[in-house]
């Protein structure tokens, strides 16, 4: 976003990105361009512009706050959501073609390999998608690319004191990433919090990120996208075109950063299992879940978890996990969580001390007396003082 002052007085928006909704819905997809203007300059067309309007009038307006805000180009990510919708799907791409003619911006359709046979459906499409060019991005190979890559990401070491980046762990991590940009950056960063979440519960514990640590984080915290990474291990195309979806290890990723922030579980040692909420949680849990589990299990009250995960995703119904908790971090730190008292443990009558209140009482009622009677027999009160001079 770019403020330009007088005599342009203009807020422009360089670019914006929006996912494919999942069933291929075309007023989604419209709604969700309003959401994102509204979250990045904080206007409310939303409200003027998505509510009582069809999509034909909605696209109309899509072009005019396009052109009214200067919008460089709009990305729609994660194309391969409409597999599973081949009408939608059709029908969507067909409505990219003519959003490209209305709002007069490049529309970049991004996906992984499985969506492909979605952008290819069409001649039309097919022939736009490649009008400027096509990109297949694929993994990173070992090399040159890959050093420099993450030489530029051991800068961001948050571990004390800081370790070298060696010949030996660069080819540990392209083992077991296969040179997958975001599998390589979730790897890195677990190690690093793994190492601190064991110094500080062993105080003096060597921060320092060795292979052995990889390996054990990797086969632990990266056991989902396991057979992805074996089938890239072995350059089978059609094995790995089946684990091309990293969502549920985005949502894992977001469950053992909600549990660094509430302070819980870190592991003694580096051999030790993975913490029984990560294995409770199954990699098909909805987003919504991950977090009302994670929120729960910080202490915080159902009834806030819920509103607060319903708030952060109005506000960001595309966001994955990670910004998702970023967003309740920030409420929760702006306004303190509402924690549930734990409730009290309750003991048997017949645990209870003889002279206790409780057991008299209860034993009164057994016997068809009324309290204050159980009470004045037990001698626990004394009878009122008749006043005969009266």
């Amino acid at each position: 976003m770019i403020q330009h002052d007088a005599p342009f007085s203009l807020t422009q928006i360089v670019w914006l990105r929006l996912e494919a909704p999942a069933l291929g819905s075309l007023r989604n997809l419209c709604i969700d361009f309003f959401h994102a203007v509204d979250r990045l300059i904080h206007t409310d067309y939303v409200k003027r512009y998505a509510t009582k309007t069809t999509v034909e009038q909605m696209v109309a307006y899509m072009a005019h706050v396009a052109n009214l805000h200067a919008l460089g180009v709009l990305v729609i990510d994660e194309i391969q959501h409409l597999r599973g919708a081949k009408v939608g799907a059709e029908a969507l791409m067909k409505f990219l073609v003519r959003l490209v003619n209305t709002i007069g911006v490049p529309v970049i359709p991004i996906g992984t390999l499985s969506a492909l046979p979605i952008l290819q459906g069409s001649f039309s499409q097919a022939r736009r998608n490649t009008g400027l060019g096509s990109m297949l991005w694929d993994r990173m190979d070992p090399g040159a690319t890959w050093n420099s890559f993450l030489e530029q990401l051991w800068e961001y070491q948050w571990t004390n004191p800081r370790t070298k980046l060696t010949d030996e762990l660069k080819a540990a991590i392209y083992d077991e990433s296969q040179g997958v940009t975001d599998l390589a950056v979730k790897l890195v960063m677990l190690a690093q919090m793994r190492l601190i979440g064991i110094s500080e519960m062993r105080k003096g514990q060597s921060e320092q990120i060795t292979t052995e640590l990889i390996r054990i984080v990797a086969k632990e915290e990266l056991a989902m996208v396991a057979p992805m990474i074996t089938a890239l291990r072995e350059n089978d195309t059609v094995k790995a075109a089946k684990f091309d979806d990293l969502r549920s290890l985005n949502g894992h990723v977001g469950l053992v950063l909600s549990r660094a922030i509430g302070g819980g579980g870190a592991q003694d040692n580096v051999e030790a299992p993975p913490p029984a909420a990560t294995a409770a949680a199954p990699a098909s849990a909805s987003m919504e879940v991950v977090l009302l589990t994670s929120l729960t299990g910080m202490g915080v009250a159902d009834d806030v978890a819920k509103a607060l995960v319903a708030e952060a995703v109005a506000s960001n119904p595309s966001g994955d996990p990670l910004t998702l908790m970023q967003t309740i971090t920030a409420t929760l730190k702006a306004s303190p969580p509402v924690v549930k008292p734990p409730k009290p443990k309750k003991v048997p009558v017949d645990e209870l001390p003889d002279d206790d209140l409780r057991r008299i009482v209860a034993n009164g009622k057994q016997a068809g007396a009324a309290a204050y009677d159980a009470l004045l027999a037990a001698g626990v009160v004394r009878p009122p003082m008749l006043d005969f001079a009266a």
